[in-house]
């Protein structure tokens, strides 16, 4: 058990280096600065009443960069933002309360993408946090997150620079709206700035050859009995050029076959029409 001894005397190296655990040495220089002796570390702090309150505010551990002399001017700095109305003990308490990238992951998903986006971009944001941004940078504290975290969480990700550059889109999203929630200081998103990986587009049409393939594919399955749905789906892709999303969950209120439309109110880019031709027309009917 370390038994505590208290001194009232100027701080100093050699004062300090001369401590026991469970020393405390108060200051005569700076009123409420004092030096703390543990069993692995000596702490330098301040302390003062706050609003009514008795608060230890912790500077730092003896050793680079904190010696008498440096912990001495730090002391002076929270004295004075004490003196002229500041609570550094509710600012610390306030940090100390802020959430982790996981953490602020999940409740930018709960809070935000839940309620205002659809239940595909949900998945997709969560499947990016799951597999690259928590793995990276879930267990640091969202207001600590710099640039350089950012670019070494891109960069180990070169190998699939398409998903690399999604995840940091996202998490461009997240950081923009913690500081929406008061999580990080305004106009501090590390991700600004950052530059994106080249992407090669993956568009790509069918040869002559391909389709004729899946073409006998597909009457294979209407022979093997596959399910009509579905083999109409495909044919209607083809077709069409649209988004699979957008054949599987059409609903007959958005065909109009007298014109020869499909009226797409929700696609990915906004409300559209989509012109059919004869084929896709028998395929409907």
């Amino acid at each position: 058990m370390i038994r505590a001894t208290m001194a009232v005397k100027r701080i100093s190296v050699s004062v300090v280096d001369g401590m026991k655990p469970g020393g405390l040495v108060w200051d005569t220089a700076v009123k409420g600065f004092y030096v703390r002796c543990q069993a692995k570390a000596k702490t330098y702090g301040v302390y003062r009443r706050i609003e009514g309150r008795g608060r230890w505010l912790a500077i730092g551990e003896h050793g680079s960069p904190w010696t008498p002399d440096t912990a001495r001017g730090k002391a002076l700095e929270i004295l004075g933002a004490i003196a002229k109305g500041s609570n550094p003990a509710a600012a610390r308490d306030f940090e100390r309360g802020l959430p982790t990238v996981q953490e602020a992951c999940e409740a930018f998903l709960a809070e935000y993408v839940r309620p205002k986006r659809k239940a595909t971009t949900h998945v997709g944001y969560e499947v990016l946090m799951r597999r690259h941004i928590v793995p990276q940078l879930g267990h640091v504290r969202i207001d600590r997150v710099e640039a350089n975290d950012v670019e070494r969480m891109h960069a180990a990700l070169s190998a699939t620079p398409i998903q690399a550059n999604r995840a940091v889109a996202v998490l461009s999203k997240v950081m923009n709206w913690a500081e929406r929630q008061k999580w990080r200081h305004p106009n501090s998103n590390p991700v600004r700035g950052l530059e994106r990986f080249k992407e090669r587009s993956r568009e790509r049409f069918l040869s002559d050859d391909e389709i004729a393939r899946l073409g006998k594919a597909l009457q294979r399955a209407e022979a093997e009995g596959e399910s009509p749905f579905a083999i109409a789906a495909i044919r209607l892709l083809v077709l069409t050029g649209c988004r699979k999303s957008e054949i599987v969950q059409l609903r007959w209120e958005n065909v109009d076959l007298n014109r020869g439309l499909l009226l797409l109110p929700d696609s990915k880019t906004g409300k559209k029409a989509v012109l059919l031709n004869g084929a896709a027309i028998e395929i409907l009917q």
